[in-house]
């Protein structure tokens, strides 16, 4: 992947929509309250981070974006991950809701930190960027690039979004002022589309949509999009078979996008969350994926 070129060097402005009011929940360690506006909000994202730079010896980062819900999140207790992997990463940054943070500074995990562990290896010559921004709980409506609180509610998501415009403000901070090119997007997400069975339907649609519109907004019109496939509990997730075909038929119809098995990865004990082992390997999973993808 090369450097995005043709930007703005001084700013990218990206517009999204906002209908309605609504409650923005960002993640259950922080919570926070957004104006109740009526009518289209324009959000100016300053992004000269994205242009080309020519200052001698300007760093070049290589920039991974991780969203989702829970299991992108991590419910998986940091304590328990291989002590083989707890070591300095010098030329990998972690970014966690703005916020840059150590690998193993938070109680709980997600596959963050085998996939840095192989990357950080496998591009050892380059800076290394993971931008993280899950929420628990949150259907492709919350995601929705053009969420409306309206569409949201058919997924009990209507005081959960824009997520979307979330992703690209805190993408905006961790690159700000940095010559970046984007790796690849990782997205674990799914469960709460398949707990519904309207949002379940709709789960294509929406996935293709929020693919292309990333590629869109990140000028990246060929950035490589890795996916684990979802496999909660069939008993209490009735659109399951409908999120899962979906995410099956997804990767046949986009290039450059791949899904990754997890049916065998291990799990806590409510059957639906990784535990340390199980995000570990999914961490593996999603480096190899990258790695085998890279042009």
């Amino acid at each position: 992947m090369r450097p995005n070129r043709g930007l703005d060097p001084t700013a990218l402005t990206i517009q999204v929509q906002r209908r309605g009011s609504a409650r923005e929940r960002c993640a259950r360690e922080e919570r926070t309250d957004v104006n109740r506006w009526n009518g289209i909000v324009i959000l100016i994202l300053t992004l000269s981070a994205w242009s080309l730079g020519t200052e001698a010896g300007q760093i070049d980062y290589t920039v991974f974006v991780l969203g989702g819900q829970s299991n992108m999140e991590g419910q998986a207790e940091t304590a328990q991950v291989d002590k083989s992997l707890r070591r300095d990463y010098p030329n990998t940054d972690l970014y966690l809701f703005g916020k840059r943070v150590g690998l193993f500074d938070q109680p709980k995990c997600g596959p963050e930190i085998s996939f840095a562990d192989s990357i950080s290896e496998a591009l050892h010559d380059s800076r290394i960027i993971l931008v993280k921004y899950a929420v628990g709980g949150t259907s492709l409506l919350a995601w929705a690039p053009d969420w409306d609180e309206t569409r949201a509610k058919i997924a009990g998501n209507e005081s959960a979004g824009p997520l979307y415009r979330n992703l690209l403000g805190q993408i905006a901070t961790a690159t700000e002022g940095k010559r970046v090119h984007f790796g690849a997007v990782l997205w674990m997400q799914g469960e709460r589309d398949a707990k519904f069975v309207p949002a379940a339907e709709q789960y294509e649609a929406h996935f293709l949509g929020l693919i292309e519109r990333v590629r869109a907004d990140l000028r990246t019109p060929d950035l490589l999009f890795l996916y684990g496939q979802v496999n909660p509990p069939r008993s209490t997730y009735p659109g399951l078979e409908q999120v899962r075909q979906a995410q099956l038929r997804v990767q046949n119809r986009i290039a450059n996008v791949r899904m990754v098995d997890t049916d065998d990865l291990s799990k806590l004990a409510d059957q639906l969350h990784y535990d340390a082992k199980g995000q570990i390997t999914l961490g593996r999973r999603f480096a190899q994926a990258y790695l085998s993808m890279r042009k």
